[in-house]
């Protein structure tokens, strides 16, 4: 057992230094590589067990992490010259099933099979976009827009960081104009159609709080709770 164990941590090792060398023209893998083998080499003979039966099982993986923002480039034709010279094949035939008949078939060409993972830099709003038909359908316990009318949420963290920024006039216009407050709403509504713009000191002065306060005040009277609502 201990003599398999070395064995194929060496195996381990030796690939990741070969590895680190073939991609050595490309990027740095001198720093993932030691901490990596690091700790496969700590592993005792329970832990590296368990390691092996995952990675025969495709349930874990011999990783490469590439450094972010160093203008790393991944090159597929050093990774394919790694895996034939370990003894592996990076191509090979498929199994495909037909949608129609059901039947599976081999392919005759061989494809590069290759697992690779991709990193978003950054956010993009192409499936995040949401566009409301109107401002007419409302929640009735808490007046905020909902369902066809909804474009997007604020949640009380979010108001938690704008007041931290002194970003009052944000929260008050999110939380109360757009918010579940139908009076202020309506206000800021009636002068942005009257004069094409909109100031928050309309509102400012309207004794007037979202629906979804009183409705929470109600239930607690309810419940014979008193509350300062």
């Amino acid at each position: 057992m201990e003599k398999n164990m070395a064995a194929a941590k060496r195996y381990i090792n030796d690939y990741y230094t070969d590895l680190s060398k073939t991609l050595s023209s490309y990027m740095d893998l001198t720093e993932y590589t030691k901490l990596y083998l690091g700790v496969i080499n700590k592993m005792n003979a329970d832990e590296f067990d368990k390691f092996m039966i995952k990675l025969e099982e495709g349930r874990r993986f011999l990783e490469v992490m590439v450094p972010v923002s160093t203008g790393s480039i991944f090159p597929e034709e050093k990774v394919i010259e790694l895996i034939e010279r370990n003894g592996g094949k990076a191509f090979d035939q498929l199994r495909v099933e037909d949608d129609t008949t059901g039947e599976t078939y081999i392919t005759p060409e061989t494809y590069l099979i290759l697992m690779e993972n991709e990193r978003r830099q950054i956010q993009t709003m192409e499936s995040k976009g949401s566009l409301p038909e109107s401002n007419r359908v409302r929640d009735a316990l808490t007046g905020a827009v909902t369902g066809a009318s909804k474009g997007s949420a604020i949640s009380a963290i979010q108001t938690q960081s704008q007041l931290a920024r002194s970003m009052n006039a944000s929260a008050l216009e999110l939380n109360k104009g757009r918010g579940g407050d139908t009076t202020a709403s309506r206000v800021l509504n009636k002068e942005l159609v009257e004069t094409g713009a909109v100031s928050l000191a309309s509102i400012l002065e309207l004794n007037s709080r979202p629906e979804s306060t009183d409705t929470l005040g109600l239930r607690w009277n309810c419940i014979y709770l008193d509350h300062n609502l």
